[in-house]
């Protein structure tokens, strides 16, 4: 299974370029569920998540945005 194939079957909506993405979650329990399933899958490839890269926020609350492809959202 591909990573874009993961994220689209877990129902959030998520953004991609090359190795950065996104993913967008409409609570923090599923944004923490689609975390788990994209940790096991990257551990399962053999690969790791940047652990200062890797959050799970509410980017409508201050301080919570997030990084990507050169933007602070």
């Amino acid at each position: 299974m591909t990573l874009d194939r993961l994220l689209s079957e877990t129902g959030c909506r998520y953004a991609r370029f090359a190795d950065d993405f996104v993913a967008l979650c409409r609570t923090r329990q599923e944004a923490e569920a689609v975390l788990a399933q994209i940790q096991a899958w990257v551990v399962g490839h053999g690969l790791r998540l940047h652990p200062d890269k890797t959050c799970v926020g509410n980017c409508m609350e201050k301080g919570q945005g997030f990084n990507f492809l050169g933007y602070r959202f």
